[in-house]
């Protein structure tokens, strides 16, 4: 079992959160790997930009699991990565199941680069320190050859589209070139740049191109002699801070590319540019707009295309033919860098309140007390350089900061300097760097410092000094005791401003719906394994915490916070370590991802590993979300097993979750693709049926609930919508309808049993609720039946569980429909106030892999429904029956998906309610977008 030291919370957002240094692609140009200073390598789908699998070497605190080079092996079988690590590391991870099966150890030093041969016969590696070029036997993995005679850093190595030859460029200012059993062929001075760092043979393998790290040039060589042909027009591009430092050519060599430092202002903004010569880098040159930040790696695809990496972090694709930028994945996360002007971040007293300008954006705020973001300029303090008679000088940017003239000495070896704010009253300072927060007495000594993952690009000191916020490269905001820098709370806001995060140092958290799969715990499993991911929502029912979350920036200390909490609610503290509470997890080894088959059925692999010993209790199969087999069986852990799963013409998805007594992990996933044939002609009609479910409660019998006026109504027009979809998008379609006194605890789970029983897998089902939900001390969430008693919620109310275990047995697509967030049902426990249930923790739970449900909420945490005379409706329901009206349709047929509904009821009901009600959705991560109405 992995100790408490192999286990580290970590921020999962589907895009890298640090620089992506390298990346590679398969020889046919289908798939890209991504490897990044995060710690994670990614493999990504360039047809669609899809990511497919996230691959984890295990890591440890500090540098130590940073990704630096990856190679992808010619036929996108296996992915090896590697960085900075205990033993110098080469990873090897199959690539379907995301095992890792290999490591190359005892390196004599950090991995910066690393290549297959064309045939796949070889890896070869370039290290840093003076450590040369290894090259292994991809047969059995033996060494092949060495060469430790370097000077210096070597940055890159490529092979000739023929695997004969293999060049390197290194920092001691040469260019090597072995032949294909690794024997040395030239070794000779470079001219352009004593920092050679990226080469790149041409197709043909007669040419060869250089980039410098020191110098603006880019070279042409001649491959077999290793003289200078040519320099490519640099203009624009010829002083250091511009330079083009990674280059490749193209598919057919007709043109080449580079890229890195140089940057035009267009748009309104700096982007980089990646520029292109015809003529093999002879001709004339075009830039392209790239990237928001430098350009880390550059590789050709077999369309012509070209594909790129970004500091941000960030990749996509050029197309010269079409003239412009094809595709761009950005970071998922604000980017708070704004040069040496920090005046954008803001914070107010005692750190509740925060104000920040993303990059290129408008100024937000959040309050930590509501979890609201709003648009609009804070007016709190901001960070200061000069002030109470301390002066800090030379900050931005540099290695050497100085404080009233005076160099400051703390500073690490390579680290720069990004931020600093004075303490009111001159009370000491902190200096945000790259990669460590510092706080210092008034004089320049050190009173504290703690290791950052990211650059804090800004920092402030709250007005009455009781915390500091750093604003991280990474898109985190990290709070810190200002005594003692002991850590308080980290908040991750998305940028599509609905989705955050906010978790203390021992992981407890709150959640917007559909955002606690943005951090997890990543769990190694020992130093030559693959590492398991476990995503916050796997722990729910001990971790989620918003009372500690309130709590924190009160008592400034979490287990204060925890025990203050608990008294409140009467809960106990878990005392069980992480690793005792673990799923089971689940790898897929066949099919591969894309596979495409002519057969209904398809023969699954997979096996289940049990990262604690625990027996496993259940498999459950689903595709697109929904079961399509479930075992209860115990099954042998290890072991191969194999299942034959129906799949559906077109596109699907196949998943494989695993369940032990402390829950299920993580759904293992695979793509398949069943060609369609062509259909036989038949007077059957094949469209799905539709079942629908529908409460709504606004006479409550119990005088302690408070009444609603159009609940009720709201059910009703719900359902009547609907059943106008009859012979349109569905041949029929069957609703129970349970509004006031029929919407009794016992009708409804009678309603729940019929949808199961009603529903097949060709079939939809809808689950709809209005009215009133609370919560229990606890945190349990309890729908209000029209009967229901406060006082006495598990045996009169519908529980949470009730509705989960009907989701989970519906065999058709699901989608639940959630306004009970009106006010006033409930006294809060810790406030004595009335406050809406935190819905998010429901709809998290509802769109869960192993549930399946799309889950649409009428409000987000501690946010009220509202409904009005106005519309005779809630603000939710109004918008939903416009929307599946024909309003949300997608195109010209009418369409209406989940996905399009989604998008116009969010708008509408912040256009009804003047930005007073946010609805959220979430999709479970194995379902796809699909109809649920057409326009009538």
């Amino acid at each position: 079992m992995p100790s408490n030291t192999d286990v580290f919370l970590t921020l999962n957002t589907p895009m890298h959160t640090a620089k992506i240094g390298r990346i590679s692609v398969d020889q046919g140009g289908r798939y890209l790997l991504t490897a990044s200073n995060d710690k994670t390598a990614k493999l990504w789908d360039l047809g669609s930009g899809n990511l497919l699998r996230t691959l984890r070497p295990p890591i440890r605190a500090g540098d130590e699991g940073m990704l630096y080079a990856a190679a992808l092996s010619p036929d996108g079988r296996v992915a090896a990565v590697g960085g900075w690590s205990k033993n110098n590391d080469i990873y090897l991870f199959d690539v379907s199941s995301g095992e890792l099966f290999l490591c190359l150890s005892d390196l004599p030093n950090v991995i910066l680069d690393l290549q297959f041969s064309p045939d796949g016969h070889y890896l070869a590696v370039v290290l840093w320190g003076s450590n040369g070029i290894k090259i292994w036997r991809c047969s059995d993995w033996t060494l092949h050859v060495e060469d430790k005679n370097y000077g210096g850093d070597a940055y890159k190595l490529a092979f000739d589209a023929w695997g004969q030859r293999l060049a390197t460029v290194c920092y001691d200012g040469h260019l090597r070139l072995y032949d294909a059993t690794g024997k040395l062929l030239k070794k000779v001075k470079t001219t352009g740049g004593s920092k050679p760092n990226a080469l790149a043979f041409s197709p043909d393998a007669r040419l060869l191109a250089i980039g410098y790290n020191d110098s603006p040039k880019v070279q042409v060589l001649d491959a077999q002699t290793l003289q200078v042909l040519y320099a490519p027009d640099i203009s624009g591009a010829t002083s250091i801070d511009q330079r083009l430092m990674s280059v490749t050519f193209s598919a057919n060599g007709h043109s080449l590319a580079a890229g890195g430092f140089y940057r035009l202002f267009q748009n309104g903004r700096w982007q980089q540019q990646i520029r292109v010569w015809t003529q093999a880098g002879r001709g004339n040159y075009t830039d392209y707009a790239a990237a928001a930040t430098t350009i880390m790696d550059l590789h050709a695809l077999p369309s012509g295309t070209f594909v790129f990496s970004g500091y941000q972090p960030e990749w996509g694709i050029i197309d010269p033919a079409a003239g412009q930028r094809q595709f761009q994945l950005m970071a998922e996360a604000y980017d708070f860098r704004y040069g040496p002007d920090k005046s954008h971040f803001r914070l107010g007293a005692n750190g509740a309140a925060l104000g920040f300008t993303p990059l290129n954006q408008s100024p937000r705020q959040f309050q930590i007390p509501t979890r609201k973001m709003h648009l609009g300029a804070s007016h709190d303090p901001v960070a200061q350089a000069d002030a109470f008679g301390l002066q800090l000088r030379d900050w931005y940017d540099m290695p050497q900061p100085q404080l009233n003239g005076q160099t400051l000495k703390f500073l690490k070896q390579y680290e720069k300097s990004q931020s600093v704010d004075i303490a009111s009253g001159g009370q000491g300072f902190v200096l945000g760097a790259d990669w460590t927060l510092y706080c210092a007495d008034a004089q320049g000594q050190l009173r504290w410092q703690q290791p950052l993952q990211a650059a804090a690009w800004c920092v402030k000191i709250d007005a009455y000094k009781q915390v500091v916020a750093a604003a991280c490269g990474d898109g985190c905001i990290r709070y810190y005791r200002f005594r003692d820098g002991q850590p308080l709370l980290t908040i991750f806001l998305h940028p599509d401003d609905q989705r955050w995060v906010l978790w203390t140092p021992s992981g407890y958290y709150d959640a917007s719906p559909g955002a606690e799969e943005f951090l997890g715990w990543h769990v190694n499993q020992g130093p030559d394994k693959a590492a398991e991911y476990y995503p916050l929502s796997r722990f729910r029912d001990t971790y989620h915490r918003p009372d500690v979350i309130d709590l924190i920036l009160e008592t400034l200390d979490e287990a204060e916070a925890l025990k203050q909490a608990n008294q409140a609610t009467q809960r106990q503290r878990s005392t069980l370590p992480i690793t005792s509470q673990l799923p089971p997890s689940v790898r897929i080894h066949s099919p591969r991802d894309g596979a495409e088959t002519d057969r209904e059925q398809i023969l699954l692999e997979y096996n289940v590993h049990s990262p604690n010993g625990e027996a496993i209790t259940g498999i459950r199969i689903a595709v697109d979300g929904r079961p399509v087999s479930v075992e209860r069986s115990i099954k042998p852990v290890g072991e191969r097993l194999t299942s034959q799963v129906p799949i559906p013409a077109g596109a699907s998805t196949v998943s494989v979750i695993a369940e032990n007594r402390h829950g299920a992990g993580v759904a293992a996933t695979v793509q398949v693709l069943r060609r369609k044939v062509e259909p036989i002609a038949s007077t059957v009609d094949i469209r799905p049926k539709l079942y629908v479910l529908a409460i709504g409660v606004s006479a409550y019998q119990h005088a302690g609930v408070n009444q609603l006026a159009f609940a009720a109504k709201d059910a009703e027009d719900f359902t009547a919508c609907l059943r106008r979809q009859q012979n349109l998008l569905y041949r029929s379609v069957e609703v129970k309808l349970l509004t006031e006194a029929a919407a009794d605890k016992d009708n409804i789970l009678d309603g729940l049993d019929w949808l199961v029983q009603q529903t097949d897998s060709r079939d939809v089902a809808m689950l709809y609720f209005a009215g009133h939900g609370i919560q229990d001390n606890q945190g349990n969430f309890y729908y209000l039946p029209v009967n229901a008693d406060p006082g006495a919620l598990r045996r009169s109310a519908l529980s949470q569980g009730d509705v989960q275990a009907t989701i989970r047995s519906v065999a058709g697509k699901i989608a639940v429909f959630m306004d009970a967030c009106h006010s006033g049902s409930l006294m809060h426990p810790l406030t004595a106030r009335s406050l809406p249930p935190d819905i998010a923790a429901v709809v998290n739970e509802l769109c869960a892999a192993e549930n399946g449900a799309v889950v649409f909420s009428s409000a987000t945490s501690r946010e009220y429904a509202l409904e009005d005379a106005r519309w005779q409706n809630g603000a939710f329901t109004k918008a939903l029956v416009e929307g599946l009206s024909g309003k949300a349709q997608t195109n010209e047929q009418g369409k209406i998906t989940v996905k399009s509904l989604d998008v116009y009821v969010s708008e509408r009901v912040k256009e009804l309610t003047s930005g007073k009600q946010h609805p959220a959705t979430v999709y479970p991560p194995n379902v796809p977008d699909f109809p649920v109405a057409l326009r009538g």
